[in-house]
């Protein structure tokens, strides 16, 4: 049964089409449009909306009914973290987060063109802002390639409202791309 429903499940993907966001610096997917997404602070910032679950790390059976050997392999917490097997980042104060966000803005503005850097610094400073704001209620995310001592990849915000979690993500540091 968790095969067929699986199979089922990569047939619509395929067929329907998907779009997903990915670092521009290393090409992890950081999120897809399986899960709500909406943009906010003036477009500034991704805010996506995902679930507690739990499943196989990587999202191979992920959200179907296990048998009840496979209940050991399993790992419960967020769908979006889970699914793109992205890892936390062990920030331990706000001055460390605020030091690698200079390093990523700098690296960042390197790749955006010259009449786009005013744009981006501008939304850089809202998403700044926004994050000061919320740093004791964020857990930091990247992808499975980063190394976030480079300060060269995305980092991901991990919060909660109620019991639903809640991704943020820097928009001028994704790709979209239609799979």
């Amino acid at each position: 049964m968790n095969l067929l429903l699986l199979v089922l499940f990569t047939c619509w993907m395929v067929t329907a089409g998907m779009t997903i966001f990915k670092d521009i610096f290393t090409g992890d997917i950081m999120f897809d449009d399986t899960n709500t997404y909406e943009l906010i602070e003036d477009g500034a910032v991704y805010k996506v909306y995902g679930k507690s679950t739990k499943g196989k790390v990587g999202g191979e059976d992920f959200n179907l009914i296990p048998d009840e050997e496979e209940e050991e392999d399993m790992e419960s917490g967020v769908d979006i973290v889970l699914n793109q097997r992205l890892q936390e980042v062990p920030f331990e104060s706000k001055e460390e987060i605020f030091k690698y966000l200079k390093k990523y803005r700098k690296k960042l503005l390197e790749k955006v063109p010259d009449n786009k850097k005013d744009e981006v610094i501008s939304k850089f400073q809202v998403y700044d802002l926004y994050l000061r704001s919320k740093f004791k209620d964020l857990q930091y995310f990247q992808g499975e390639s980063a190394d976030y001592r480079t300060g060269e990849a995305m980092v991901g915000m991990l919060t909660y409202v109620g019991e639903d979690p809640v991704m943020y993500f820097f928009r001028c540091g994704l790709e979209e791309e239609k799979v």
